[in-house]
Formats: structure tokens, sequence, C-alpha cells
């Protein structure tokens, strides 16, 4: 999983196409221990490279938002808690072990979707959540072959924000994203670079702060 965010913090799923990592999945987390929080998160402020987490064995299933019958607005996951190594760098890619054995509590996921090789989810579609001062799009996965993207953003003073919530935009970010024009691409994205997103026929004018996260071999590229 990658970990990313400032006050709150995100982990993203590493997904695949197959079984049992075929979800793209999103929630908020945080460190459950206050002191070691303090420390990792210093640490955090200081390190600017990716991030991310080798969790222990679950099923990814009990991360399933559901409803509380006690209270059907509240939506919880049947896993509160996970025990996380944290890596400078893709743990699985010759990543550096600095936190071993960290306790996470987690919120309910703000998106779990099934991966489909054949999906027919068309244009360049991100979901964005955070906050005017911390925002974030996640790109919206689709049909082999496509990608993995996690951006931080500014410019969104007047976007209607929810709490631990996704809107789904689309984006001028990318519109050539096959074949060779896929260089194109990854030529575009970098820090500074401005683009639009559209809400409900309403543009904004969105810049990119960081790239956190860009995958693009797990998905068949």
């Amino acid at each position: 999983m990658v970990m990313f965010g400032e006050q709150q913090l995100y982990v993203s799923h590493l997904g695949l196409y197959h079984f049992p990592h075929d979800y793209q999945i999103i929630l908020p987390v945080k460190l459950s221990d206050n002191d070691e929080a303090e420390t990792i998160n210093l640490w955090r402020k200081t390190y600017k490279g990716l991030i991310t987490i080798k969790p222990e064995i679950f099923n990814l299933s009990l991360l399933f938002p559901h409803h509380n019958a006690s209270s059907a607005s509240h939506a919880t996951t049947k896993l509160t808690t996970i025990t996380v190594d944290i890596y400078e760098g893709h743990f699985e890619r010759g990543g550096v072990l600095k936190w071993p054995n960290v306790q996470l509590t987690l919120d309910k996921a703000i998106i779990f979707r099934p991966l489909q090789i054949d999906s027919d989810i068309s244009g360049v579609n991100y979901y964005v959540f955070g906050d005017k001062q911390n925002s974030y799009m996640v790109y919206q996965i689709g049909a082999r072959p496509d990608r993995d993207h996690i951006l931080k953003i500014s410019g969104l003073m007047h976007f209607p924000f929810q709490k631990n919530h996704v809107k789904l935009v689309t984006s001028s970010l990318a519109k050539q994203t096959r074949g060779e024009d896929f260089q194109y691409y990854l030529q575009q994205t970098k820090i500074g670079d401005t683009f639009k997103i559209t809400l409900n026929d309403e543009e904004y004018n969105v810049k990119v702060e960081k790239n956190i996260y860009f995958e693009t071999a797990d998905f068949s590229f």
C-alpha cells in the first residue's frame, strides 16, 4: 500500500487485475500510538519520496464499507486496526524498512471498487478528496492497459469537498494515454503543471504539487 497525506493520512492498495488484489481501495488511517505517531510524522515531513507499507496478511474484503445496524448513516469497516511495516520506497522493489510493526487505526474506505481487465470506463477520470489545503487526485483505473496515479494538487479553494468522501471528476490532464502517446502523458505530469477538472459541468483549474505515485507495469503497459 502507498501511504500519503498530511494531517490526515491515507493508504492506497497496490491493486492488480488478478485475485486477490483486484480492487482499487483508498482509506483514511491514523497512527494508533500517539508517541510513535509524533516521531513518524517528523520523519515524513523530511522524507519527500514514496512511502509504502507492508501490512500483515488479511482479507481485503474486510475493508469493504458496511453500515452499522444501529446507525444507518454511519459506515464502518469490519477491520479496525492492522499492523504494518513502513518503508522508504516500494517495499517490493528495494525499499528500505524504516518502522516495523506499526499499528494503524482504519476509517471507512472512501474508494472500494473492483478492477476489471475489460472495464468499460471511458475518459480520463479521477477521484478528488481531502480539503482546500491538502487536496488529492487518484486516477480511476479502467481496462488493461492502464495505470495507477496519485497526485497532490492545489487550487481548489471553491471545490465542494466533503470530509472522507470522494468526487469523481473528468480531467484534461491526459487526453492521450495509449501506445506511444503515453510517453507524452508521462512528460506532462510535472510539479507546477496546471490543468482542468470538471465536476457537474463546472470547471476548476488545478496545479500539480506532487506526483505521489505512478505505476504502469502492474497494469501491463
